[in-house]
């Protein structure tokens, strides 16, 4: 096989060889340049998505702010709305994800006892370690509104079920993805996701969380077995709460009554 010069140094190097021995040169075609650039700026995108994320909830965490309803109403349209943004700059990538067909719907009820009967599990061994404070509840910022329990469905289960998993399922695997082995995958979308959460004890259960609904996204090929899990995941944490609080017995009706 004839040898090649180096654009470099001039040196002669073999045909075959990705790296000039004289001046260390990497030789790349200009496809793979291009495939590499868009996988780069994929991950920017990525990084980017994150961190603006990352911002918010560390803001309202850390920052002098009362969590209301109208103030987590707005903190929830950034999030969303950022999310949002970022989807449509990845769209090409993401749509094979979203509209899919090969969905086994079967699945379903067994994705929602799994999440279930989950959720009840890690609730049981937080008591049981005594955690966290049974007297906190996430749902008091709704209290003030007309219809508590239904703001904490959409709020608490509805929301995050859907832009989480567009987010981290979506645009951040496809990015990574592009740039490391699926099981490296998995692992750190399932970590910046739990880290998102900005809840040190959360962790012992959101990375597996993260985990479990990258890998259905990667044998299923889209996010809806993933957006099911985390659904009811966090529906069964509302409904527990909302009993804890006396919700389900006084204040289910007003939910039905409103959509009517």
């Amino acid at each position: 096989m004839d040898n090649i010069q180096c654009p470099n140094c001039n040196a002669e190097v073999i045909a075959q060889a990705r790296f000039c021995p004289s001046c260390g040169f990497r030789f790349v075609a200009t496809e793979s340049i291009e495939e590499e650039s868009k996988s780069l700026k994929g991950v920017r995108d990525a990084v980017i998505l994150y961190f603006i994320l990352l911002a918010v909830c560390a803001v309202v965490k850390f920052g002098d702010i009362i969590p209301t309803f109208r103030v987590m109403n707005i903190v929830e349209g950034i999030i969303c709305a950022t999310i949002i943004v970022f989807a449509v700059l990845n769209r090409k990538a993401l749509l094979p994800a979203i509209i899919n067909r090969n969905i086994k719907w079967w699945l379903f009820p067994v994705i929602a006892i799994t999440a279930i009967v989950s959720n009840l599990g890690i609730g049981f061994l937080v008591d049981l370690f005594n955690k966290l404070n049974d007297d906190i509840f996430y749902t008091y910022m709704y209290d003030d509104t007309a219809n508590p329990l239904l703001w904490s469905i959409l709020s608490i289960a509805v929301q995050p079920a859907i832009f989480e998993e567009l987010a981290f399922r979506g645009v951040m695997y496809n990015q990574l993805e592009k740039v490391m082995d699926v099981k490296a995958v998995f692992i750190v979308t399932g970590m910046l996701f739990a880290i998102l959460h900005i809840s040190p004890v959360s962790i012992i259960w959101l990375l597996p969380f993260g985990i479990l609904t990258a890998w259905m996204r990667k044998k299923s090929g889209h996010l809806w077995y993933g957006i099911a899990f985390h659904f009811f995941f966090n529906l069964t944490y509302v409904l527990t709460e909302a009993k804890q609080r006396g919700w389900l017995g006084n204040k289910l009706s007003p939910i039905f009554s409103s959509l009517n």
